[in-house]
């Protein structure tokens, strides 16, 4: 496998900006563009909200990520329905798992 070519000169800011603007705007799928700006319109919100300034600073964003990650549950049809199980236990389908696992088998 090739590795890539190094850039021959340490790029400015500008320079990475002006990359990473490219990549934003001729190689990202147009779902995945909705979804950054759908983040960055959340992020903003938030900051205006908690009477922040609007700068991504590591306080902001681990404040953020914070907020938002109290307000996701993970969920499927089959567990929105359910309680949250504690990690410390096994799920019943784990418990049913092994329980069948350490059966002996059925005589025929």
């Amino acid at each position: 496998m090739k590795k890539a070519k190094r850039p021959p000169k340490k790029l400015s800011f500008q320079e990475l900006e002006a990359m990473n603007k490219d990549d934003i705007d001729h190689h990202l799928e147009p779902n995945s563009k909705a979804k950054y700006e759908s983040g960055a319109r959340r992020f903003a919100k938030f900051c205006e909200n908690q009477g922040k300034d609007f700068y991504p600073s590591e306080t902001n964003l681990c404040h953020f990520i914070s907020v938002v990650s109290r307000e996701l549950l993970p969920s499927t049809p089959w567990t929105r329905t359910r309680p949250i199980a504690p990690l410390d236990e096994p799920s019943w389908g784990q418990r049913r798992s092994l329980r069948h696992r350490n059966q002996p088998p059925a005589d025929s």
